[in-house]
């Protein structure tokens, strides 16, 4: 992983004072917004969408990838970024 990637930590505190620490994967969000930025583009397509999907398959509730692809579009969407067609 490169520096200065955010991930999503989890920390939980025992009572006996130890702890476990979990580092998860880089947020979606992250993934969308560095596929934009590589293509120089205002938009995200369908393919790009896939491949945010095949990385972030192990960290999501579903074994389909078609539907990690809708749970990426989801986010997609409500970062108010238009999703294109395959031919764009």
């Amino acid at each position: 992983m490169a520096e200065g990637v955010p991930v999503t930590t989890r920390v939980v505190v025992y009572d006996d004072r130890t702890f476990d620490i979990s580092i998860g994967m880089v947020p979606t969000a992250h993934l969308v917004r560095e596929a934009m930025r590589k293509a120089g583009r205002g938009f995200i397509t369908i393919s790009d969408m896939a491949d945010i999907a095949r990385a972030k398959l192990p960290s999501l509730n579903t074994n389909s990838l078609d539907c990690a692809i809708r749970t990426i579009a989801g986010t997609v969407r409500s970062m108010h970024t238009a999703i294109a067609d395959a031919g764009h």
